[in-house]
């Protein structure tokens, strides 16, 4: 499971959780999105080239879903 995965679990459970807060990784497999019930918020590396690549994605199957992603990508910030 990757880290985003694990974030997100949570808004996928039956806990009412207000809303799981990403700050590193990937998301979740198309499928495991339609299940999200809370709002995500996510927070990134710019210089993070593989992460990256996957949140225009993100965004777009959380969106065509229903569900709530609001992400922030911080510039000059990178992966250690």
């Amino acid at each position: 499971m990757r880290s985003t995965s694990i974030a997100c679990a949570p808004a996928r459970s039956s806990v009412a959780f207000k809303s799981p807060v990403v700050f590193y990784g990937t998301p979740p497999d198309k499928a495991d999105m339609a299940r999200i019930k809370a709002p995500v918020y996510g927070f990134f590396a710019r210089n993070d080239a593989r992460v990256d690549a996957t949140i225009p994605d993100a965004t777009a199957n959380m969106k065509a879903a229903g569900k709530k992603f609001e992400q922030v990508t911080y510039d000059g910030a990178g992966r250690r």
